[in-house]
């Protein structure tokens, strides 16, 4: 890799990403003041690049471009070139994530932002190859123009910026409105499910196709206020869909991020604490609703990894797993016939091929992404034994697949403990622990829990992530929303632990990004180098921060008889009821606060 002509300004960080760059050609800066400084003093545009030490596509362009000596040059003589974690500095990746939007129409990771000394965005695109390719520019081509541009049209660029920044502030400006939706608005959102539902293969929308934990919660909910048998059904159909794909990794547990493809078949490979947190929690209320014991079993599977592959040496969670190994994306976790011969017996090689579909083309790059493509009966069929022999020969399979698997260079680490994330690792370990009997998860819970409430709060604050017992970034809604709703969920497991209280304390921290008069939480503080204050209705990958407050402030309001906790979830449901009404299906996570909150309404007037 070519040397830096500097000292390397990322050597200190406690982002693994950030380190993941500190020995580019590229001089790159993070995020902070000494970047902006230069910035206004040479009156250079900010390059700004966020992605995430998990991230495929973020590999790729920084082996292309980042780690390139000519593409390095260009960075360096005309641009500020600033480097972000995303998982780091989530506000910061909201907003010009939102900007790219705007901007180019499309969004994702690695995300390429341009931006005026002042911190505004004015051009901005994904992933860019290095040389000019079909309808894509390639990276130098961009950096070209837009040196080009900042050099002639500078006024342009500026007041295109101006008017980027004041639309994000438009769409964040919400005010303090009366009156919460009512039970009707669950109807809304779950007709609104219907005709997204892929009928065939579960799921909502076409490919890709990610996981929908919320929305899956949401309808076991509405199935049992209701009864209605359809709600049932896309709920089971989709874990189901999910489970049997190799978006299910089928010899390790847990989940990868996404499908490219319908059928949830061949994965985008890297797996995230978010993704199997809220999957852990959405099979083990498939599995209360329904009682159906695969539904354990992949909660079971799922939390299981995360104890096995994602806890940290200090008893947190780490925030993922890569995509890549030197043999390229995804060999890691696919087979050939010859691999799988090698590792197993002849009867067990043919159950497994059989089970989840192993062959000689593969489905993806000449190798196998196992998926679950007969049932166990079908495979006892075919090698003329009963399913229970079946079952037993594949279980075993799975062990030996696992043991090969780990021979193999395993996937890098992303080492940094997410507050938030790990809060909804937390519920998820507290509901494995009451729906399954683990003790184990019950122990591990609370381990996290422990550890969240000490190393993540430094002089007794919150902190939004840390690595290496180091921390620089305070607090977010995100972080005290989700830390509270694993510290509820904790309590309902272990009552006598003191949870409830903790959850009281995370809660009242948030007190300060309360907006009197908008009738919400702000997402972050505000500080200098934000350029506008966010307030998230709508659910992401997680749900929005608002609505895990929602459902927060109702429980603690339950359980203290503080009147005042429970009409600030009001407050805040009123606020978003317009957005809500707009798109009920991008509201999964307020329409699951919306009926705790009618819920409770209902408990209480029976009480009086």
């Amino acid at each position: 890799m070519p040397e830096r002509a500097t000292a390397s300004r990322l050597a200190d960080a406690i982002s693994p990403y950030l380190l993941q760059h500190a020995e580019d050609p590229v001089d790159w800066y993070p995020w902070g003041e000494e970047a902006f400084a230069r910035a206004r003093a040479e009156q250079r545009p900010i390059f700004l690049s966020i992605g995430y030490a998990s991230c495929h596509w973020c590999h790729v362009m920084a082996q292309e471009s980042f780690q390139n000596l000519d593409t390095a040059r260009l960075l360096n003589e005309h641009f500020v070139s600033v480097k972000v974690d995303r998982e780091e500095r989530p506000d910061l990746d909201a907003i010009y994530l939102q900007a790219a939007l705007h901007i180019a129409g499309h969004g994702g990771w690695p995300l390429a932002v341009f931006l005026t000394p002042d911190l505004k965005p004015f051009y901005a695109g994904t992933y860019f190859p290095p040389q000019d390719a079909e309808n894509l520019p390639g990276f130098r081509t961009v950096l070209n123009q837009v040196a080009e541009a900042w050099r002639t049209r500078r006024e342009e660029l500026e007041e295109f910026a101006d008017e980027v920044v004041a639309r994000l502030q438009a769409e964040y400006r919400l005010p303090a409105r009366e009156g919460i939706p009512t039970e009707g608005m669950l109807g809304r959102a779950y007709r609104s499910y219907t005709n997204r539902f892929d009928r065939e293969h579960g799921g909502f929308g076409r490919a890709p196709k990610f996981p929908a934990a919320e929305a899956i919660r949401f309808l076991i909910r509405y199935h049992q206020r209701t009864g209605d048998e359809f709600a049932a059904h896309m709920a089971e159909r989709t874990l189901q869909e999910m489970a049997a794909g190799g978006i299910h990794d089928q010899v390790g547990g847990g989940f990868h991020r996404y499908a490219v493809d319908r059928a949830w078949l061949v994965p985008h490979f890297e797996k995230m604490l978010y993704d199997n947190a809220l999957l852990a929690s959405a099979y083990l209320e498939a599995h209360s609703a329904f009682g159906r014991h695969e539904y354990g079993e992949t909660a079971r599977e799922t939390l299981d990894f995360l104890l096995r592959d994602l806890t940290t040496p200090e008893g947190g969670f780490a925030a993922a797993l890569d995509a890549d190994t030197p043999q390229g994306e995804g060999y890691y976790y696919t087979w050939t016939p010859e691999e799988v011969a090698a590792a197993l017996s002849p009867d067990e090689a043919r159950a497994v091929m059989l089970r989840y579909g192993v062959s000689e083309g593969g489905n993806f790059e000449g190798r196998t992404v196992l998926h679950r493509e007969t049932t166990v009966p079908e495979v006892a069929a075919e090698l003329r034994i009963v399913p229970a022999r079946a079952q037993a020969l594949l279980a075993r399979a799975r062990e030996r697949l696992l043991a090969v698997r780990n021979g193999r260079m395993v996937p890098a680490r992303d080492d940094l403990v997410v507050t938030s994330w790990n809060g909804l690792a937390i519920e998820a370990l507290a509901l494995g622990y009451r729906y399954l009997d683990v003790h184990p998860y019950l122990e591990a819970a609370r381990r996290t829990a422990r550890l969240l409430l000490t190393e993540a709060m430094p002089g007794g604050e919150l902190r939004h992530a840390y690595r290496a017992s180091r921390s620089a970034v305070p607090g977010l809604l995100e972080d005290f929303a989700y830390l509270g709703r694993g510290l509820l969920e904790l309590h309902r497991a272990d009552p006598d632990g003191g949870w409830a209280e903790q959850a009281v304390r995370i809660m009242n921290q948030a007190e300060p990004l309360w907006d009197v008069g908008g009738g919400a939480y702000w997402e972050e503080a505000e500080a200098p180098d934000r350029i506008l204050r966010r307030k998230e209705h709508e659910d992401g990958p997680t749900p929005a921060p608002n609505a895990v407050a929602v459902s927060n402030l109702t429980a603690l309001s339950r359980l203290s008889g503080d009147i005042t906790r429970f009409e600030r979830a009001h407050q805040i449901l009123a606020t978003f009821h317009p957005q809500m009404e707009a798109n009920p299906s991008g509201h999964a996570g307020l329409m699951l606060a919306l009926d705790d909150v009618l819920q409770e309404r209902k408990r209480r007037e029976k009480e009086q």
